[in-house]
Order: C-alpha cells, then structure tokens, then sequence
C-alpha cells in the first residue's frame, strides 16, 4: 500500500518487519484515486488529501463509503457542526483521536460498509438480545372486538367507550375514539348513505 503511493511521504516512523514494527508515518500530497484511499488503513499511516475547503472536505467523505469513524479538528463550533449535519459516520469525535475509547456510555459501531449495530456497555447487551413482544389482552375487553371487528356496536357499548374516552389519560383517548367512530360507523351509513360507500 505504502509503495504504490503517489503521495509523498513526510514522515517516515520506520519499520521492522522481523520486529513487527511500524512507526508513525504521514503521506501529504494523496488524490482521492490513490492507493492509500482504496481501503481502510489498517495500519500508522496518515494520508493527507489537500482540499480547498470544508465543502470539498464533505463532499469527499460523501463520494466515498461511510466511515467507521470521523475525526473533526477545529476550534469553531460552526464548522463542526457544518460537518456533522452533512455527513454520516459509525461515530465522531472532535479535537480527539481516541476519547471515545474510553467510555462504556458511547456505544461503537459502523454503519453501511463499515459495520452495522453497535457494541460496547449496554448497546453490546442489547445487540446481542433479542427484545420479545409480548401483549397480554384482558378477555373483558371482548365487547370492543363485539363492536370494532365482528359488527356493529350495541348501544351499551358505545357509551362504555364513552364513558373510557372521557375517563382515560389523554394519550389513550384518540384511540378510544378511533374505536367509537369505527363503531358507529355501521350506524352512520344506514343514516346517512356517505360512509364506507355506503
């Protein structure tokens, strides 16, 4: 990979192969097309791909496969969050190349190429479970099946459900209410000749 740069090396960190050695070393002058950006580094090298801008920057990281991890350095929140909102990644941090390590709340994960679904603390846990559903219904709730499934709804029913709708926390009342109209609405057809074609 290292050989078939067209960049130009700046750093050398050395290597050793009988040692299983590799320091640090930064190529500058690297194109999009280059060798080095075919794949992921696994590895001390630091391609530098020289752009006029932070929208070249984005439109780089967006021509290419999302990034398991993107790196922002700057001191202006503007430009961070420029990038953030125009980009996607695995994960991302600023001014820091290894912070995220270190914490067992920010769950580590890829997205597309890079890898799917998270792992590490509670995102590992529950990666690797399964959530099961499980809804219980009391057989007293039968006279809405009565109502909403097999017929049309008997006038005690319609006003138990009144009687829920007005009873009931706000968030169940629209379903409550939903149950009255589709009630009714055998009755609302005979009468009225508009509803569900009649």
């Amino acid at each position: 990979m290292l050989e078939r740069t067209k960049g130009t090396v700046v750093l050398d960190g050395g290597m050793d192969e009988s040692e299983l050695f590799m320091g640090m070393t930064v190529i500058s002058d690297v194109t999009e097309d280059d060798p080095l950006m075919e794949e992921e580094v696994f590895g001390p090298l630091l391609p530098i791909v020289p752009v006029d801008g932070i929208d070249e920057a984005i439109a780089i990281v967006n021509r290419g496969e999302k990034p398991l991890s993107l790196y922002i350095f700057s001191k202006k929140q503007s430009n961070i969050d420029r990038i953030v909102n125009n980009t996607s990644s695995g994960q991302m941090v600023t001014n820091d190349a290894a912070l995220q390590n270190f914490s067992m709340d920010a769950p580590f994960g890829g997205v597309g190429n890079s890898g799917m679904r998270s792992y590490v603390g509670k995102a590992g846990f529950d990666n690797f479970s399964h959530h099961r559903t499980c809804i219980y219904r009391s057989a007293g709730a039968e006279f809405i099946n009565e109502a909403v499934r097999y017929g049309r709804m008997s006038e005690r029913s319609v006003r138990v459900l009144w009687l829920a709708f007005r009873l009931y926390p706000v968030e169940y009342r629209w379903t409550i209410f939903a149950l009255l109209v589709l009630g009714l609405s055998p009755f609302l057809a005979a009468r009225f000749g508009w509803l569900f074609g009649a």
